[in-house]
Order: C-alpha cells, then sequence, then structure tokens
C-alpha cells in the first residue's frame, strides 16, 4: 500500500476550479494595479465617514501628503491611506491607532505533507490561489508566516518541477514583506503537547522523495565561520531572504506606511550576502539536498513565532514551545491576563508573547470573505482602539485560506485597503520592539473532543514508528512521509472545521491499512510424511517499500521437533510482492499437531498476526514402506533359489519332478518328433526321393512288423 494516503475527496477546496481564479488577460501587476486604484477611491468616502465620527470627540484625521512621488506601485495612492489617530498624532506617542497585519501564507486544509506537482501548477499559475495570495500582500506591510511544505514540496522535485512553483518561489523570496515560519503544514503547536505529546512534532526526513536524477551535485558543506544573515532577537534586522540553489531579493525587514516597497521581482536590486548558498545558473538542476534543513533552508526577517489558533493556549504551553525554539507566541486577547498590552513577557520565561486583536481581526477577516463591500464593523473596531487610547500596536491575525480563490483572494485584498486606508500600517516588528509588559496566560485549553482525537493521531503514529523497523531501508522510509501526513491532519486550519474528524478517520484508516502491510498468508493443512517435515510460510508485503523480517515456527506438542539453530529465518521481500520460506523440522513421532508461525523485526517486535496450522505426521511410513518392498524383493528371489535347489535334488535322487513329469514325451516318442523326421529325410535322401524313402521306411515298418509276428510270417 502507498505510505501516503490518497487526498481526501470530501474537501473540495483543492479543486482546480477551487484554487485558480477567472483568467485575465491583463498582466497580474496590472490587474492589481487596476484593482487597487479602482479601490482606493471608493475607500475615501469610507475613511472620511468613518473619521468624522471621531472629528467631535477630540480626533484628528490626517492624510499623508498625495505627490506622484508618494503613490505606491500598486497603484494606490498614499493619501488614501489616511489613519485614525488620537488627540496627540505623533507617531509612537499615545493615542495613535496603529496596527501590525499578519497573513499566514498556505494552502487550504485537505493536503498531504507534500503537495503534488499537479497542485503545484495549478496553485502557482497565473491565476492560482498562491500567486494571487502573494498579488494581494506583495510589497504591503504585511508579515507573512510561511508555511514550510510550500518550500519542501517544491524543492524536493528539483528539476522536475513546475516552472510556475519555481518561478513563485523565487517570487517570495524577493518580496519586502517581514517573513516567519509557520509549523510545517501549518501544524497546531499546542495541540499535541496538550493532549500529551513529550516533544514538539517536526518532519523526520525527505529522502523517500528526492530523486537524485533531478538534482545536480549536492551543496558544499557550510563554512564553520558563516553566520545566517537573519537575527534571533526580538527586533530583527533587515536581511537577505535566500533559498539555496537560487539568488535572493533583499528585504527591508520592515515598512511604515499603507504600502511598502515593492520587491516582485527578486532579481531586481538583489544581493548575495556570502553566507547564501551558490546560485544556480538557468537551465541547470538545482543542488541535491542531502538534510531535512537544507530542503526548508529559507532565511526569515523574524524570529521563530508559533501561532495557534486563537485563545487555545495554557500556561503549561509556553515552556513546551520555548523548548521547541520559538522565541514568541502569538495570543489572542482572552487569553492574555492583560489583553490590552501587546509585547508580554512571562515569569521565569524567555519566550515573549504578541497579543492579537481578536475583535478586530474577526471583523477584518470577515470582511476578507465577502465581496458586499461592508467594513462597518472593521471601521468600528477601529474607532474603539482609538477611543481607548494607547500607544500599543494591534496586531491583526489573517484567516487561513479556504472559499474559492478568487472570492477571498479578491476580498482579502479589499479588506486590507480599506484597513490601511484607516489605520496605521506598521510592520510586526515594531510591536515587537515595544516594551514587554508583564503578563500571564488564562487558560483556554482546546476542545477535549479534539485532544482525543489528537491523542489518538500520537498513538497511531507510535504504533507506526514500532513497526516501521521491518523496512529494508530504514525506518524512515516509513515514518518520514507518515510524519508529513500527521503534520498536515493537525493543521491549524482544521480547529474549526467540521470536516476534521474526516480527516482524522482518513489517517487512521491509513494507519491500520501499514500496520496489516505485511503479513503471514493463511496457509493449509499438512500431511508430513517421514522424519523430515519442512514446514512453508509465505510472506506478504503489501508495502510500497522493501522489507526484512524474520520468520519462526513453534509446535504446540513434541510430535514435531525444530532446531533452534535452524530460525529463525530472514526473509527479505521487495515492495508488493510474496516471497515463500521452509523452515526444516524433525518428525519425532505419529500424531496432529498445532504449530505457530510468526514474524519478527531485526529488534524482535511481533510483525503482523500469527498463523497456525494443522499438520498430520506419518513418522513412521518411510521406514514402513522400505521394509515392505526389501520383504518382496528377498522373497521373490529367495523362492526362486530355493525352488532351483529342490529340482537338482530330486534329479539326482531319480525323482521325476512334476514339471518334468508333464513335459515327458509319449512312449516311442523318446527321441521326440522332431528327431525322427529328420531321420527319415536323411534316409530319403540316399535313395534319391524323398517320397521313395517314405515309402521304403513304411514297408521297412510293415516288413518289420511282420517279422516280428509270428503270425504275419504265417
Amino acid at each position: 500500500m502507498p505510505l501516503t494516503r490518497p487526498r481526501r475527496a470530501e474537501i473540495t477546496t483543492t479543486d482546480p476550479a477551487r484554487l485558480r481564479g477567472p483568467r485575465s488577460v491583463v498582466g497580474r501587476t496590472a490587474r492589481l494595479t487596476i484593482r487597487r486604484a479602482a479601490r482606493a477611491a471608493s475607500h475615501s468616502a469610507a475613511v472620511l465617514g468613518a473619521a468624522a465620527l471621531l472629528i467631535g470627540s477630540g480626533f484628528a484625521l490626517q492624510s499623508a501628503p498625495a505627490s506622484a512621488a508618494d503613490a505606491t506601485p500598486g497603484g494606490e495612492s498614499d493619501a488614501t491611506a489616511q489613519s485614525i489617530r488620537g488627540p496627540d498624532t505623533a507617531v509612537g506617542v499615545d493615542g495613535r491607532v496603529a496596527v501590525a497585519t499578519i497573513l499566514p501564507l498556505t494552502v487550504p486544509t485537505g493536503y498531504d505533507g507534500l503537495i503534488p506537482s499537479d497542485d503545484l501548477a495549478d496553485l502557482t499559475a497565473d491565476d492560482g490561489l498562491l500567486t494571487r495570495e502573494l498579488d494581494a500582500v506583495a510589497g504591503r506591510p504585511v508579515a507573512l508566516g510561511i508555511d514550510p511544505r510550500l518550500i519542501a514540496s517544491i524543492r524536493v522535485l528539483g528539476g522536475a518541477a513546475p516552472a510556475s512553483a519555481r518561478a513563485w518561489l523565487t517570487r517570495l523570496q524577493g518580496v519586502s514583506n517581514e517573513t516567519f515560519a509557520l509549523r510545517y503544514a501549518d501544524a497546531d503547536p499546542v495541540g499535541p503537547g496538550q493532549a500529551g505529546a513529550a516533544a514538539s512534532l517536526a518532519p523526520l526526513g525527505f529522502d523517500f522523495a528526492i530523486d537524485d536524477s533531478r538534482f545536480g551535485d549536492p551543496l558544499p558543506a557550510a563554512s564553520p565561520s558563516a553566520t545566517p544573515s537573519g537575527t534571533a532577537s526580538g527586533t530583527p534586522s533587515s536581511g537577505t531572504s535566500s533559498t539555496p540553489g537560487s539568488s535572493g531579493g533583499t528585504g527591508n525587514g520592515s515598512g511604515s506606511g499603507a504600502s511598502g516597497p515593492p520587491s516582485d521581482d527578486a532579481s531586481g536590486g538583489a544581493s548575495t550576502s556570502p553566507s547564501d548558498p551558490p546560485s544556480t545558473p538557468s537551465g541547470a538542476l538545482p543542488p541535491l539536498p542531502t538534510t531535512v534543513d537544507e530542503v526548508l533552508a529559507w532565511e526569515y526577517s523574524l524570529p521563530t513565532i508559533a501561532w495557534p489558533a486563537e485563545n487555545t493556549v495554557v500556561a503549561a504551553d509556553l515552556p513546551r514551545l520555548q523548548a521547541a525554539g520559538d522565541e514568541a507566541v502569538l495570543l489572542g486577547d482572552e487569553n492574555v491576563s492583560t489583553p490590552d498590552a501587546t509585547h508580554l513577557s512571562f515569569d521565569g520565561l524567555q519566550i515573549a508573547g504578541l497579543t492579537i486583536d481578536t475583535g478586530l481581526s474577526a471583523a477584518v477577516r470577515a470582511a476578507a470573505t465577502t465581496d458586499q463591500s461592508d467594513y462597518s464593523v472593521v471601521d468600528q473596531e477601529v474607532q474603539s482602539a482609538a477611543a481607548a487610547g494607547g500607544s500599543a500596536v494591534r496586531v491583526v491575525a489573517l484567516g487561513r485560506p479556504s472559499g474559492t480563490a478568487d472570492q477571498t483572494v479578491d476580498a482579502l485584498d479589499a479588506a486590507l485597503t480599506h484597513l490601511f486606508a484607516v489605520a496605521n500600517a506598521v510592520p510586526l516588528s515594531t510591536a515587537l520592539g515595544e516594551t514587554a509588559e508583564p503578563s500571564g496566560v488564562v487558560d483556554h485549553p482546546e476542545d477535549a473532543t479534539r485532544l482525543a482525537a489528537i491523542s489518538a493521531l500520537l498513538t497511531a503514529e507510535q504504533q507506526e514508528t514500532r513497526f516501521a523497523v521491518v523496512a529494508a531501508d530504514g525506518p524512515l522510509a516509513i515514518t518520514a512521509p507518515r510524519r508529513l501526513d500527521l503534520l498536515s491532519t493537525l493543521s491549524t486550519g482544521w480547529v474549526a472545521s467540521r470536516s476534521w474528524a474526516g480527516a482524522v478517520s482518513d489517517f487512521q484508516t491509513a494507519s491500520a491499512k501499514l500496520l496489516d502491510g505485511v503479513q503471514l498468508t493463511q496457509g493449509s493443512d499438512l500431511v508430513a510424511l517421514g522424519a523430515s517435515a519442512p514446514l512453508p510460510m509465505t510472506v506478504q508485503n503489501s508495502l510500497d517499500v522493501p522489507i526484512v523480517v524474520y520468520a519462526r515456527a513453534r509446535p504446540l506438542s513434541p510430535v514435531l521437533s525444530i532446531d533452534s539453530g535452524d530460525q529463525p529465518i530472514k526473509v527479505e521481500v521487495p515492495a508488493g510482492a510474496t516471497e515463500t520460506v521452509r523452515i526444516p523440522a524433525q518428525a519425532i513421532t505419529n500424531g496432529s499437531v498445532q504449530v505457530v508461525l510468526s514474524l519478527t523485526a531485526t529488534d524482535g517486535s511481533s510483525v503482523g498476526q500469527q498463523r497456525r496450522i494443522h499438520v498430520e505426521v506419518q513418522a513412521g511410513w518411510e521406514t514402513v514402506g522400505t521394509a515392505v518392498v526389501a520383504i518382496g524383493a528377498i522373497g521373490v528371489f529367495g523362492f526362486g533359489i530355493v525352488r532351483n535347489i529342490l529340482k537338482r535334488r530330486r534329479r539326482l535322487a531319480g525323482e521325476v519332478d512334476e514339471e518334468d513329469a508333464a513335459n515327458a514325451p509319449l512312449p516311442g516318442q523318446e527321441d521326440g518328433p522332431a528327431d525322427v523326421d529328420a531321420r527319415a529325410a536323411a534316409e530319403g535322401s540316399a535313395s534319391g526321393s524323398p517320397v521313395d524313402a517314405r515309402h521304403h521306411d513304411d514297408e521297412g515298418l510293415a516288413g518289420g512288423a511282420d517279422a516280428r509276428d509270428p503270425k504275419a510270417q504265417d
């Protein structure tokens, strides 16, 4: 069976029609420019209306200078990027309304651990979902949480990756947006810990998916003095996003205002730092990645940030996240004791907290999933934040992708345009740069039903790990692809989905098939004749990897005996094949016996189900048969010898043997008919005629008779 399960049919968001919007005859940049320019005018009226509500309360409306130089390449003039601020409108002074927006750059739920090549081509086409998402946020003050699965799915294909996917990855590499890494497949970072996982879950390997023929030479070993250009501090420095085998563009690491400078072209103005891997010449194969780190390599401009579903964290999660390497965690405002503070510190921990404004985030997400252009709730949330005062940056968390590509992405673009028109957009690094305020976690554990399901998934993976030792190429041949599928099943996008139960069921079904993938076939009853009774065992391998197991047989009674030195017998079975071996056994006595057949792995653990066969043993049949044949042969030859001896003795004694008497000649024919005829023929030849000879013979006989008969003489 394949180690990766088929994509769930009921998840329709992965259909090409839902991954791609309507095709356009104009270029991507032109299309985006026209769309944003058209929206700018319509949002101006909304901005003025929202601001008018605040003027009477002492709030002022400020506009950035409207000049040609201030217009963004996206077509949106900074004149529309007006912000609602408190009475003291200086940047960084209490009363300003600043928003730091974050977007998870991932795919809808329903994909496995690696995205297939055909789906990558659809997702990254000119009208594909990933392309359109990047269109909506590239060059704008939106921090991107990048799903490493996107990077890995393209990288493992090497030179066989779709051209559109390679171009998309290069474009992502060159955008000016701040970036940080999500968990692989956007997996839930806190659910497994709450369900009892001992450590954070991460990919184990990608060798199973890599075809060496699609790559060039491996990357050279990294120099010990080389250091990444990004930083791991709370306030990141400007760095270069790069990916092994290609050149990257330089991001500014920060931005302000409604739109930042665009960097859609990764080659324009790009520079490569000394620590960057060598670039791949055009048309050349990319270098062969040999480790997990090389497959997932990406220079993020922000520190590692955990992004669980909002209000699902408990205090015990923080030490686990810190141990996993996270330097910050995004928390819903109901999940912390100081909801008005954005940058948080926790007693005794190094990990920081970033508070999400759940009300404003929900309003923007709702606006980003409808084409009704109703932003009244967004305006109300911004007004409420402005009225509350304070200098804390409001963190706006956008939603995971779902729905049709054309509706969701277009609505997202429009919602961001409106948000950046009524609030002061700042980079996420600004929030991280604020003074951290002491806080605590208000426990909001995940739903008990969900945690029970996660626990079942973890148990299934543990069983698979124990079973994986059967793989001839090592356990990772089985555990690596299954770990990726587990991470995709734990995707944060499933948290609020009713379809997640189906995803869990799919994983468990695939797990059960995997564990049953190596079995002994049920043999038929046997009849063993003779002292030697070899026992056949057939091993079936339904997996798509070769296996090595050991066969054993155990009689349940002493009718059969198996020398301990004759087992276990090593059995190597290719992928999707069967192999038969025979275990030598010795028959001790006649009778019936049950024999237990089993398989074990290299570590002695049981593999598959045991089988029982009934063996009928006839240990003496071979000896008895030989004796019967020998006695029969001796009897035949002995009888003949004795018979001849007895005949000779009778002849010597003058006795007539019954057989000789039956064959004796009649009286007067002692010489036998043949001798008489021969003598007559000889006499006839002497007289010249056979007829005369016979005549004379007759006469002679008659005369002879007369001579002997006195009456005849008379």
